[in-house]
């Protein structure tokens, strides 16, 4: 009787951490109210540019083993990969990831909405950032340039065409105005 007296009331000790009733008590370092929401904006800073449609950033409101140097994807987009298939994916990817480091670079502020999680544990975020007076849509951007293709969940389509050249793609540069 004694064990499932202690294990009950473990169990509602465990619930009230859980659930928030200890009144905003900072729980792990973590204020309760500082806990985001899946979908809710987030503020981040670039680390750096990993591909075209790939960076890393770091969200100082998050504790740091989940929100320091964290992999963060474009959402909505397929920029080409830099392991492509042939030369001229290769190409088009460096030219989208030098477009993306013009645009959102290291030490750039962001903002991440919708926020949610990928296979990979990258996160998966709209992505806006603020250029002369008014808020980018990063991924819009890429697609509008050249440097990306509007991507829904499904069989992503190749970027070479024959297995040697490339399919038909605008090529703007990160200087072009918005």
């Amino acid at each position: 009787m004694p064990r499932v007296i202690a294990a009950g009331l473990v169990g509602m000790l465990l619930g009230m951490l859980l659930g928030g009733l200890l009144g905003g008590l900072p729980l792990f370092g973590i204020a309760q109210g500082d806990i985001r929401q899946p979908g809710e904006q987030v503020v981040a800073r670039v680390v750096r540019v990993v591909d075209g449609d790939t960076f890393r950033a770091t969200i100082t409101d998050w504790p740091k083993v989940v929100g320091e140097n964290i992999p963060v994807r474009v959402a909505g987009v397929d920029a080409p990969e830099p392991r492509g298939k042939c030369q001229a994916e290769k190409d088009l990817a460096e030219a989208a990831r030098a477009f993306l480091e013009a645009l959102i670079g290291p030490g750039k502020q962001v903002v991440l909405l919708r926020v949610r999680r990928d296979n990979f544990f990258r996160l998966i975020a709209e992505v806006r950032v603020w250029i002369d007076g008014g808020w980018v849509n990063v991924g819009d951007a890429l697609i509008r340039f050249g440097h990306a293709r509007p991507y829904t969940k499904g069989q992503r389509v190749g970027w070479c065409d024959g297995g040697d050249g490339v399919t038909e793609m605008g090529r703007g540069g990160p200087d072009r105005a918005f």
